[in-house]
């Protein structure tokens, strides 16, 4: 290989190189990386262990603590805890016999 094909290859390279840190730096910038406050419906399905569609109808009940932001439904991650704690509770009294 000639010393201009290296320095060809070298120099093509390093605008690769730098095109893909660019594009990597603009992505950052777009999505920060934070910790979400929030639980989508497919990600409540998948901790419940329930179909997608079922996690729908939950969202949808009054009891559930989801709501919208515009056309997207979302769970609060603490309010879910909580409800989530609530549902065992209430199950492991009416489980022993007792009324609730």
């Amino acid at each position: 290989m000639s010393g201009s094909k290296k320095q060809l290859d070298f120099f093509f390279n390093m605008v690769y190189t730098v095109k893909k840190e660019r594009r990597t730096l603009a992505m950052d910038k777009r999505k920060p990386s934070v910790d979400s406050a929030v639980y989508t419906v497919p990600e409540v399905s998948a901790l419940l262990g329930v179909a997608v569609p079922t996690a729908y109808v939950m969202a949808r009940s009054k009891e559930f603590p989801a709501f919208y932001i515009g056309k997207r439904c979302v769970i609060p991650k603490t309010t879910f805890d909580q409800w989530l704690n609530e549902q065992a509770i209430g199950r492991r009294v009416s489980s022993a016999g007792k009324s609730v």
